[in-house]
């Protein structure tokens, strides 16, 4: 770079060399403002999210701030820079994102907000740029910038400190700063501290302040107060003599950290939690603004304190007076607080309609509410100044009572009448415990899996089925009730159904029927199931909880009661249930009442209650001794199995028993006071298994459903009905709204206790005719035809067809890289790496074990590289192009969840993808030392530990490590002798055969090819630079550039096929065409200038008989011996030009070099390569079960005009991910493509296909025909 520092050609000769991209410097941005974000006052963060603010990024470079702070704000953000190149990049990158060509000392046109992140340092007058970025600033300026450097880079002009940093720029105030030690904890991105600073404009401080920019104006002094810690700082620099006021500092710093962790909370809480934390816990708010009075002291005390020390201060040192002035402001802002409280107080009023308005909800609520109420209005003196502050902070007085308003009407829907007593709970305990249970899944998913886990994914690994369906923990497995039947059912018909209990049964893991499992403890099943997609059954909304760290789910919301019924109901519970409404994916509920509670949504279906009439045939005959004797009355027998609570109609039970001579038979758990229930013909028999109930049902001669009428049973489809009817018993019931469907001969229904009598009385006397009936209702509404509905609404749609599309790790040989395709999985890298990992499956077919490769990606897609199997792992917490510590961390999580611990042997490509220890056996692969750069100057230990941990710490972390040169076994051995000592080095390789010698040397053209990627660290740019040269001086040479690139590199091979037209070429061929290119070829350049091992292009090159010209990085000094069988040079642009002019005038050592390289290449055989591999992954896996090495079955399914959810289109894809195919669909308008599953992928109509398929179906007049199967 010959121009100056820091100019404008110098920046855009480093985004067009690529230079900054290679020194992280888009790794470093991200951190930057990932770092800002982190640093920036809750209050600020708050106001940008809440104001329609225009905001710019001055000096963008190549745009990573802005996708990051816009999505962080919700706000559309502008990047500006003056380098053309650097917004060309960014608009690449980021197309959604707006970016544009601006210089910080031109602009114009005005904005609010202007960020700037580590700009200032590069200007050797910062202040004078800040003060023009002032000129057309409206609101605030973000600064961030390194702080207190020592050793100040060749771009840095400038060290920013304490006392060089203005309070004040134009019409601009520093109003908060924050500093940041980034030495251990940016992973070596940045070794020193930032500081974040924050100018408001004056006249956001000195106009009459609106009532929303109170809190805002607290925080300003309190940031004011931190202004005078920095010149406390200044003071202890300039003379000792001030020592003693240093600890009257340490003394204000205390009480400032003090007041803020006791303001805090009460500052930055949202309007519902406070209201709700005054209501709960009103001695603890007491508490707390008492200690906000405290506060306030604190905050006078520290006044006249800073007076005192102001005063001994002028008396040292005259540049004191510089700290009585910033007292002097704090006053006057201290002035303005107090007006402002004065405001505060005046708002009681107006609070008072607030308070008004809120109270009319509480009015309907308990006398627990009530109590709290009054208790509330007692303490209201104080109450209204910090509820007032809170609540105009976030809305304003109109969005305070507009808050209020909406909390009255919700509160009336769902609070419907009813005679059920209240269920109400307090939000605080359920949020703790579900706190408590996301923190110990978390934990769960951090862990080795527990001895329940293992044995539970040993039995998962030996099952058989088509999808999989989970019931999270809600209740036990006996009684046997509607979500137990449904699992029955889907288990029937090939799928494999967990049911989660808690941990209180005796068994890990049971299975009471063929393919239901039930597992004690959810916990241990979460781990196993973050690599599949499953279907979450749900009729509870606290089972979310499971459910939402679920990645890969289609999730089955199924109503079964009204919310307010449970327990645990409260206004949280509200909020999460509407949640769990509205993300269902398929929605049912069991009665008709229950449909105002699926909040309007078209497509819930009602799936009433049903029977499994098998269940209820009697096979053998069996007595039950205590029903023998009730029987031995010769009194009818009137029956009831179920739960009897609070909904059980005692009285109505009590009253038959005393007008009937009867006898009545109570089966199932009793949760109601039966002690006053002293009739003799009343029979408590307790619980009874269901599998038993049959034999017990069978002495009934009625049977009884007697619920009190009311919402709550008006809301209920009784299981049991449908069972009695199986049973062929005769039914009473009251008159609740669900059994109004079924009456007849056999089924009658009550509405007072006489008539109960009197119904039973009539149907206990004839029996046997009424078989017919109750059997037509058994067989009318069975769970199998129950479960055919859902069956046919999960299959007609294509979203949730993914549960069908899982892929398994279990016994193969797995892979994880970067890139393989691009992210986004439509373009094939064709370079070293991957062709190494193309080969590699060779290995393993030859060993037959099943082979597949994850890469980084944007979403999950499963591509084919003829038969080799890639799959894209998906980062849900980091973009996948901010490549950097963070991300390689969050991919490996979700490539050992997807493993499972059932892989055979895990290979990381490259080894420092490792950032912990695996349980699963791993292979490193090193393809070179790929960290060295020239921007490599590091100084001390500290900087090479920062700079190289990941890489000495991955290697120390593998099982096994591959090395394809002895440069990185040598590197390791000066750094660790015990890595170095279990790196196996297997040198690339190259298919003597396929790479052979073409045509001789030929007197009248001479091709010079360059066969690797077009990028600045292959030697793209020294190989440009002698272009004209060489050209020019030999008229019967030409240039093939053969490979692939970025736009940003290889434009300027097309400017050298401008000025050259047909002598300079540029092309690409995939790995398996590549020898053609070397057969055409006389010298090939390998000018690599960092990050190489032995290079597969040289091999090959080599193999073919080329004469090989590179430079002598990596692992390319294991092959080549200068003027033997090669040129070694070093890696600038005139060593390129005296090779190729030597070898261009000296035709005759051409020759001998040619024929020396493929006498060298015969040592590094593609055959002696795999016996290596070989012998690494059977070491590897000589413990483990390896799957067989198989070829999937492909299909294609192109689709014109029909739609994805066309009956016979998606019959098809279910048919072929039943038998395990991989369906790909290609559409024309593929608004499907982030809905891609595994074996289930939509693909745009031109995306290339790099494999053959299998099955070939396409659309012809709407119908679909088969071209190929």
């Amino acid at each position: 770079m010959n121009s100056k520092i820091n100019s404008k050609e110098y920046w855009n000769n480093r985004f067009e060399t690529n230079d900054w991209d290679i020194n992280m410097g888009r790794e470093q941005s991200t951190y930057f403002y990932e770092l800002m974000t982190d640093l920036l006052p809750e209050w600020l963060k708050l106001e940008i999210k809440q104001q329609d603010y225009s905001i710019i990024d001055m000096g963008c470079a190549e745009g990573q701030g802005v996708p990051i702070l816009s999505q962080y704000f919700g706000k559309k953000i502008v990047g500006v820079d003056f380098s053309n190149n650097a917004i060309q990049i960014a608009r690449n990158l980021y197309p959604d994102y707006e970016f544009e060509v601006g210089d910080i000392n031109e602009r114009e046109d005005l904005v609010d907000i202007t960020i700037m992140s580590n700009i200032l340092e590069h200007f050797h007058q910062p202040f004078d740029t800040l003060k023009k970025v002032s000129k057309y600033t409206k609101e605030f300026i973000l600064v961030q910038i390194p702080f207190m450097e020592t050793n100040l880079m060749p771009e840095h002009h400038y060290t920013f400190k304490y006392n060089n940093i203005p309070i004040s720029i134009g019409d601009f105030k520093l109003i908060c700063y924050k500093e940041y030690d980034c030495t251990e904890k940016s992973n070596g991105l940045f070794l020193g501290k930032q500081i974040l600073l924050i100018y408001s404009a004056n006249d956001r401080l000195n106009k009459s302040l609106s009532i929303d920019d109170m809190c805002g104006v607290i925080h300003v002094i309190k940031d004011k107060i931190s202004e005078i810690q920095n010149l406390n700082i200044i003071l202890e620099e300039k003379s000792k003599e001030v020592n003693l006021l240093v600890d009257k500092k340490f003394t204000v710093e205390n009480c400032i950290r003090n007041l803020e962790e006791h303001n805090y909370h009460i500052v930055d809480e949202n309007l519902c939690s406070v209201v709700k934390y005054i209501e709960d816990n009103s001695n603890k708010m007491s508490k707390a603004l008492q200690r906000l009075v405290e506060n306030t002291r604190y905050i006078e005390n520290l006044e006249e304190k800073l007076d005192k020390s102001d005063l001994k201060l002028k008396e040292q040192d005259r540049n004191i007076s510089s700290l009585n002035n910033q007292i002097n402001e704090l006053h006057e802002i201290n002035a303005k607080y107090m007006e402002l409280v004065n405001r505060f107080n005046n708002l009681n009023d107006a609070y008072g309609f607030t308070v008004q308005e809120y109270s009319n909800i509480k009015n309907s609520r308990t006398w627990r509410v009530a109590t709290m109420e009054r208790e509330l209005a007692r303490k209201l003196g104080l109450v209204r100044l910090a509820k007032g502050c809170l609540d105009i902070k976030h809305l304003g007085i109109r969005g305070a009572i507009k808050k209020r308003k909406y909390k009255k009407s919700v509160g009336t829907n769902l609070l419907l009448t009813s005679d059920l007593k209240s269920k109400s709970a307090q939000s605080e305990p359920l949020m703790e415990h579900v706190n408590h249970l996301n923190s110990l899944y978390q934990n769960v998913l951090n862990q080795p899996l527990s001895e329940v886990s293992l044995k539970l994914r040993n039995i998962l690994a030996s099952k058989q089925y088509k999808g999989i369906i989970v019931y999270p923990h809600a209740v036990k497995w006996e009684p046997i009730q509607r979500p137990q039947h449904i699992l029955r059912e889907f288990a029937r018909a090939g799928y494999l159904t967990i049911f989660c209990e808690n941990n209180q049964f005796e068994h890990d893991v049971y299975e009471p029927y063929n393919n239901v499992l039930v597992v004690r403890g959810e916990e241990n099943l979460l781990p196993l199931i973050q690599d599949k997609h499953v279907i979450i059954l749900c009729t509870y909304f606290l089972q979310t909880i499971f459910s939402n760290l679920v990645p890969n789910k289609t999730l089955w919301f199924d109503i079964l009661d009204r919310l307010e019924f449970f327990a645990s109901y409260c206004e949280y519970a509200q909020r999460v249930y509407d949640n769990l409404i509205l993300n269902a994916d398929i929605l049912t509920y069991s009665a008709d009442n229950l449909k105002i509670y699926t909040n309007g949504r078209e497509d819930a279906v009602l799936l009433k209650n049903a029977v499994n009439v098998g269940d209820f045939a009697i096979t053998e005959v069996k007595k039950i001794e205590k029903l023998e004797h009730i029987k031995n009355t010769k009194e009818p027998i009137i029956g009831y199995y179920g739960a009897i609570e609070e909904w059980f109609d005692i009285q109505s039970v009590q009253y038959l028993a005393e007008n009937y001579s009867c006898q009545i038979v109570l089966i199932g758990h009793v949760g109601i006071d039966t002690t006053r229930v002293k009739n003799k013909n009343i029979h408590f028999l307790g619980k009874v298994p269901y599998n038993e109930l049959k034999y017990y049902a069978k002495y009934f001669d009625v049977a009884l459903i007697p619920f009190i009428v009311n919402d709550l049973t008006n809301a209920v489809s009784p299981v049991k009905f449908f069972e009695y009817a199986a049973n062929g018993i005769p039914v009473v019931s009251s008159d609740i709204h669900e059994m109004n469907g079924y009456t007849g001969k056999a089924v009658q229904i009550y509405r007072d206790k006489e008539e109960l009598v009197k119904l039973v009385r009539k149907l206990s006397s004839c029996k046997i005719e009424y078989k017919d009936e109750l059997q037509k209702i058994a067989d009318s509404n069975t769970w199998t035809a129950r479960t055919n509905e859902i069956m046919n609404l999960i299959y007609s749609d294509i979203k949730a067809l993914r549960h069908l599309a899982n892929i398994t790790a279990q016994g193969s040989v797995c892979v994880q890289t970067v890139t393989f395709f691009k992210y986004d999985g439509t373009t094939y890298y064709s370079g070293g790496a991957e062709r190494y990992l193309l080969d590699l499956c060779e290995v393993c077919k030859q060993l037959n074990i099943k082979y597949r490769i994850y890469q980084y990606a944007e979403y999950n897609w499963v591509r084919f590289y003829g038969n080799v199997e890639v799959i894209g792992i998906v980062a849900r917490e980091t973009d996948v192009n901010m490549y950097g510590p963070k991300l390689v961390s969050e991919m490996y999580r979700h490539y050992e969840n997807i493993l499972n611990d059932q892989a055979a042997v895990s290979i990381l490509s490259p080894f420092y993808l490792l950032p912990a220890k695996s349980s699963i056996t791993t292979i490193g692969i090193s393809h070179g030392i790929s960290w060295d750069s020239e921007f490599n100057h590091l100084d001390n230990g500290t900087d090479f530990w920062n700079v190289n941990k990941s890489f000495i710490e991955g290697a120390k972390l593998t099982d096994y490590m591959v090395s394809v040169d002895t440069n990185t076994a040598n590197w390791f051995q000066t750094i660790n002798y015990d890595i170095s000592r279990k790196i196996k080095y297997i040198p690339n390789y190259v298919d003597n055969e396929e790479f052979c010698p073409g045509h001789s040397l030929n007197e009248n053209k001479i091709v010079i090819t360059y066969p690797r990627r077009l990028y600045g660290a292959r030697g793209l740019y020294i190989t440009l630079d002698v272009v004209d040269d060489i050209l020019t001086k030999y008229p019967n040479a030409e240039f093939h550039f053969v490979g692939k690139g970025f736009e940003q590199d290889t434009k300027h091979v097309e400017e050298k096929i401008k000025k050259w037209g047909d002598r300079v070429k540029w092309y690409s061929k995939a790995p398996n065409e590549m020898h053609e290119v070397y057969k055409i070829t006389d010298i090939a350049l390998i000018p690599t200038m960092y990050s190489e091992g032995t290079s597969l292009s040289c091999l090959e090159a080599l193999s073919s008989g080329n004469a090989v010209i590179s430079t002598r990085i990596g692992g390319l000094t294991d092959l080549i011996l200068s003027d033997y069988n090669g040129m070694l040079i070093e890696p600038d642009g005139n060593s390129l030009l005296n090779a190729l002019e030597e070898l261009l005038s000296n035709p005759e050592k051409m020759k001998k070099i040619r024929a020396n390289a493929i006498e060298t290449a015969k040592a590094f055989s593609k055959n002696k390569w795999i016996t290596r591999w070989k012998e690494v992954i059977q070491n590897a896996t000589k413990d483990s079960d390896c799957a067989s090495y198989q070829e999937e079955i492909r299909c294609i399914i192109e689709l014109k005009d029909k739609k994805v959810n066309d009956f016979d289109v998606i019959k098809l894809i279910q048919d072929y991910l039943v038998k395990g195919y991989y369906v790909y669909i290609k559409l024309k308008k593929n608004k499907l493509r982030y809905d891609s599953y595994n074996r289930l992928q939509f693909i745009d109509w031109d995306e290339n296909i790099y494999f053959e398929p299998d099955i070939y179906v396409v659309e012809r007049n709407h119908e679909l025909i088969h071209i190929k199967e």
